[in-house]
């Protein structure tokens, strides 16, 4: 008991409106889940191919990629709160037309949406958990925040794959519903404004372009050749161990939960184990680890290598996303947090636009062997680039 009175200790004093963020991130993130699923969707539903499948999910990229630095920018200048509501509301109804659309380009404007709300949200939410906590509390925040991702993607894709085992076209409606949920849960929140939330904040809007930190863009730009592979589980792994190798949606789906609550229950601890090393090279290590587990893909198949793969890519995560987002965060705390996350973010949406395309035109093509094999090499030479571009940041 004095363990998990500890475990929530971490977060006690955190003001009331960092709590009703959360339990939106968290309904929100339950609501994720459609994408997850939808290359399953489609190769069941309509028999597409894998590189069809990557054009769909493709869009959705696209749709990440051209949001990210528009939504960092107003992240800067506008009330953050209404921002976030206005896109979940669009979401929650761009969910509904994929149970109707049956051609690619109609699937894929859907996406494409679907993808700009949900990386709309990320800068926003991001800078939230900065305006809304005292500097002193800002680390417990964006803890707070993240366990609340992790879990509602945790209880959300267990759901969706329970969901989709009956009611296949049910994920794209629950998503709906979980975005208005979420929508109205943001409510009684105030308004977060980007000045005057912290005197020390006041004018930051006006420092430099966060363009012009060259060291920053480059730690960013060799990034996105390991969070490539990372973001495969979102389109072509789900292909591949679903429709070519045999795994259940439901057991996908458990996988993919079992993930997020471990994250949800062992980050803060491995993050508290880890701290003293320093952040880009437990970003390193956290690439190769990307590239391990996807790579052991290539030598295990069937729902054997699925576990293998799941334990590897938890690991990952744990060492990846706190380190490489430690290293956004120091940078946001010199100005523009809005723009800086923006352009974090701008990683993963790139990531989810390239990713898609290439992994289902390899897997078509090549074979899932050459295609996971190749991730491994991906990723060792994305952390080589890190660990050598990432000692600026220390």
């Amino acid at each position: 008991m004095s363990l998990v009175k500890r475990y929530f200790d971490v977060y006690r004093g955190l003001p009331a409106a960092m709590w009703w963020l959360a339990g939106s991130m968290f309904v929100w993130n339950c609501g994720q889940t459609g994408l997850a699923f939808t290359a399953v969707y489609l190769a069941q539903k309509y028999a597409t191919s894998a590189t069809d499948i990557g054009i769909v999910l493709g869009a959705a990229g696209l749709g990440r990629f051209l949001a990210a630095v528009p939504s960092g920018w107003l992240a800067d200048r506008v009330d953050n709160r209404r921002l976030m509501i206005i896109l979940m509301a669009i979401q929650a109804l761009a969910f509904i037309p994929m149970v109707y659309f049956a051609s690619i380009p109609a699937l894929s404007a859907t996406a494409f949406v679907i993808g700009m709300c949900d990386q709309g949200l990320r800068p926003p939410g991001m800078a939230c958990a900065l305006f809304l906590c005292p500097p002193e509390d800002r680390m417990r925040g964006y803890g707070l925040n993240r366990l609340a991702i992790n879990a509602g993607l945790g209880a959300g894709t267990s759901l969706g794959g329970l969901i989709y085992a009956g009611w296949a076209d049910g994920i794209f409606w629950v998503n709906s519903v979980a975005c208005i949920a979420a929508t109205l849960m943001l409510l009684p929140m105030p308004k977060v404004e980007p000045r005057g939330m912290d005197p020390k904040a006041e004018g930051q809007t006006s420092s430099p372009s966060v363009w012009l930190d060259k060291d920053y863009i480059l730690f960013c730009a060799v990034l996105i050749l390991g969070t490539t592979v990372f973001m495969q589980f979102r389109s072509t792994l789900a292909t591949d161990l679903v429709s070519i190798q045999g795994v259940s949606p439901a057991t996908f789906g458990f996988l993919i939960a079992f993930n997020c609550l471990a994250v949800a229950l062992f980050e803060m601890p491995v993050i508290a184990a880890i701290r003293r090393f320093a952040a880009h090279k437990v970003t390193a290590v956290g690439v190769v680890l990307v590239g391990v587990a996807y790579g052991s893909l290539a030598i295990w198949g069937g729902l054997p290598g699925a576990i293998i793969w799941m334990i590897l890519w938890t690991l990952s995560e744990m060492a990846l996303l706190p380190a490489s987002m430690g290293i956004a965060q120091k940078r946001a705390e010199k100005g523009r947090p809005g723009e800086t996350m923006a352009i974090y973010s701008l990683v993963f949406s790139i990531a989810s636009t390239i990713g898609p395309l290439f992994g289902g035109y390899l897997l078509d093509h090549a074979g899932g062997q050459i295609l996971w094999g190749g991730s491994f090499f991906l990723c060792l030479a994305s952390a080589l680039a890190v660990l050598k571009i990432g000692r600026k940041f220390g």
